[in-house]
């Protein structure tokens, strides 16, 4: 931002460009991140390979980048995931009902045996 859009332009500016310094400072963090996670990755395979046991399978750097941005799903995979995820929901629904059943069945059965229990008159 020069001076003169500082003092003599909308307040506003200031802000997008401390908002646009932040997303250059955060790209460039992402940046720099994976070129360390790529200098890890080499680093190791370089030292596993010098010190690794003899006779073990020696690991190699990577044959191709690291994807960034991952495969981005169909609508069909996106129907089919909810769909497994409401069939486990309704299992499971399913099921706490049946214990439901099971229990508001035996205290029928409990409360039937005490009106019928001759100890209780």
């Amino acid at each position: 931002m020069t001076n003169e859009e500082f003092w003599y332009e909308a307040p506003r500016l200031a802000k997008a460009y401390r908002e646009a310094q932040k997303l250059r400072n955060d790209a460039l963090n992402q940046q720099l991140w994976l070129q360390g996670l790529y200098n890890y990755d080499a680093l190791s395979v370089v030292i596993s390979n010098a010190f690794g046991k003899q006779g073990t399978k020696k690991p190699t750097y990577l044959k191709e980048p690291l994807e960034l941005h991952p495969h981005k799903q169909t609508p069909d995979e996106i129907r089919q995931k909810l769909v497994k995820e409401l069939d486990a929901w309704k299992e499971a629904f399913d099921a706490t009902q049946e214990d439901d059943k099971w229990k508001s069945e035996a205290l029928n059965t409990t409360s039937q045996l005490t009106q019928d229990d001759p100890l209780k008159r």
